[in-house]
């Protein structure tokens, strides 16, 4: 059975379209900022202190709603970081991507770029790398 090429066309560029796209699970693994002219990875950092940092699971859901698990970490650690990300949303415009807690009343903006697995958040304040699980 022979497929058009326009149908095969369709579906790679369709495949490419949900390749990028924050709508997932992903892992944090650099946040990258300028401090005093000089990079630290603030994510690096973190994990020297909460090593279940590394487990940590952010998930972008279709609906805009952000959350994520923290469940690899102790007590008190875990149900900071849920109530944080409890009411978090998200939203893309163009290349543009926003967190907001507030309904976007007030949020953070970032530049989104794919490539491969990798999702990465550029603003004035740092570069967040992710992976995707």
């Amino acid at each position: 059975m022979k497929i058009p090429l326009l149908t095969v066309l369709m579906l790679l560029f369709a495949t490419a379209a949900l390749a990028q796209s924050p709508v997932g699970k992903w892992k944090r693994v650099s946040y990258m900022v300028d401090i005093d002219g000089k990079k630290v990875d603030m994510h690096a950092a973190l994990l020297k202190q909460r090593p279940c940092a590394a487990k940590i699971v952010y998930k972008f859901a279709e609906t805009g709603k952000a959350s994520l698990d923290a469940a690899a970490c102790e007590e008190g650690y875990r149900k900071m970081q849920e109530k944080l990300w409890s009411k978090t949303k998200w939203k893309v415009e163009g290349s543009r991507l926003t967190t907001s807690s507030t309904d976007f009343a007030l949020g953070t903006s970032y530049t989104v770029t794919y490539s491969g697995r990798q999702m990465t958040w550029k603003s004035d304040d740092g570069v967040i790398v992710y992976e995707k699980l």
